[in-house]
């Protein structure tokens, strides 16, 4: 996949040391879509290195991520298979379906820009 889209991998990503904390404590729809990117990083180069196993099990642990290393190999072994992501990453999407709660005014600013 990298190559076609012609990416050059980075190979460190560095968050801020509060990240997970951040992911932890946000809204239910944030949190769906930061937990789909996560697994997404893992499974998009087509390999699970023992250190990127280390990691899940570690998110997993401290229950930001619902998967372990097990699971995430079963979903890389789809993928690689061709069977895509929509059937893992619905649950994931459809939280992101909640409704909108913060009023936005007619001129389209949170709150009327008052």
């Amino acid at each position: 996949m990298f190559d076609h889209f012609h990416i050059l991998p980075k190979s460190h990503h560095r968050l801020s040391e509060d990240y997970l904390d951040k992911v932890q404590g946000a809204a239910p729809g944030v949190q769906a879509l930061c937990r789909l990117v996560i697994v997404l990083g893992f499974i998009l180069d087509g390999r699970l290195s023992w250190r990127e196993r280390w990691k899940l099990r570690r998110l997993n642990e401290r229950r930001v991520l619902p998967e372990g290393d097990g699971e995430a190999k079963c979903r890389l072994r789809d993928f690689v298979n061709g069977a895509g992501i929509s059937a893992w990453s619905d649950p994931y999407v459809a939280k992101l379906a909640t409704p909108v709660t913060a009023k936005v005014e007619e001129d389209g600013r949170p709150g009327g820009g008052r």
